[in-house]
């Protein structure tokens, strides 16, 4: 994120799509409640869902909404902001502006 800082002007702009953990969940808990919800995934087989899943879990290391911001902050980033929750609260939008 700091090297997407650099790159940025000032009136530059980075949104990540990402999973985000709960507070005090764990990345098992969080791959677990993204299997919970399998069944609001209908239009996928079960081939694809698991295949998803299997990405998950050996790629994705899902953060914190408060881990988000900081990294965000951290990165030199004036401000980081939530601006969009999935309605099933896996993943979350974020805007970060120099």
């Amino acid at each position: 994120m700091r090297k997407i800082r650099e790159m940025l002007g000032a009136d530059g702009l980075f949104l990540v799509w990402e999973p985000v953990r709960l507070e005090g969940e764990s990345e098992n808990d969080w791959f677990n409640r993204f299997v919970a919800n399998r069944p609001f995934w209908s239009a996928l087989s079960d081939e694809d869902f698991f295949d998803i899943d299997s990405h998950h879990r050996t790629s994705d290391h899902p953060e914190t909404a408060a881990t988000w911001r900081m990294l965000g902050i951290e990165s030199g980033f004036a401000r980081a902001e939530e601006i969009f929750r999935a309605p099933n609260d896996l993943a979350r939008l974020y805007q970060f502006r120099p």
